[in-house]
């Protein structure tokens, strides 16, 4: 079903969510704002505990401290612009299964996350879609490992246009942290 908000809709979405206690899955699929005015809004919940986002364009999501969150995913592949992404990573800080999808310089203007204000110390298990075609995306990658402590389980795919020789696109394996 898709949704098309009024100009400002974002701030009654806004609302709607913080006034909803008890909310514990919240997934937000292609959100159609149509302002481009408005800086940002902030996604809450204390009882939230999976939070989805898959977006193509950049509406200046904002994280708000999340202590029960156990699933995050952010999907922004085709989304070519976005302000603060390790800002969005620190509201995801308590979450125990993330999936990233874009995180590398084009996306993070060249600026490697290794600034992350937070660690991921509740972090068991990270999928991250991500290439190495550049120095800054595999810094950024060791910063976001170096950032989960007790990561337990790893999936790391590669994506964008590095090909094997003569063969497909690349794909990372799995790796499995052990003790």
């Amino acid at each position: 079903m898709a949704v098309k908000f009024p100009h400002n809709g974002e701030i009654q979405l806004e609302a709607i969510i913080n006034a909803s206690p008890l909310l514990n899955t919240l997934t937000l699929s292609y959100v159609d704002t149509r302002s481009e005015a408005f800086p940002g809004w902030v996604i809450g919940g204390a009882n939230l505990r999976s939070l989805t986002i898959v977006s193509n364009d950049n509406h200046g999501w904002q994280v708000a401290e999340l202590p029960n969150l156990h699933e995050g995913t952010i999907n922004l592949e085709y989304c070519d612009n976005f302000s603060d992404f390790g800002g969005l990573l620190a509201g995801l800080a308590q979450a125990r299964k993330l999936t990233l999808n874009k995180c590398y310089p084009s996306f993070t203007e060249d600026h490697i996350l290794e600034t992350l204000a937070c660690t991921f110390d509740n972090l068991k298990s990270l999928t991250l879609w991500t290439h190495f075609e550049e120095m800054p995306t595999i810094l950024s990658t060791f910063c976001m490992l170096r950032n989960a402590p007790n990561l337990e389980e790893l999936d790391i795919m590669q994506m964008g246009s590095f090909r094997m020789q003569n063969g497909p696109t690349a794909c990372v394996p799995t790796f499995k942290l052990c003790d």
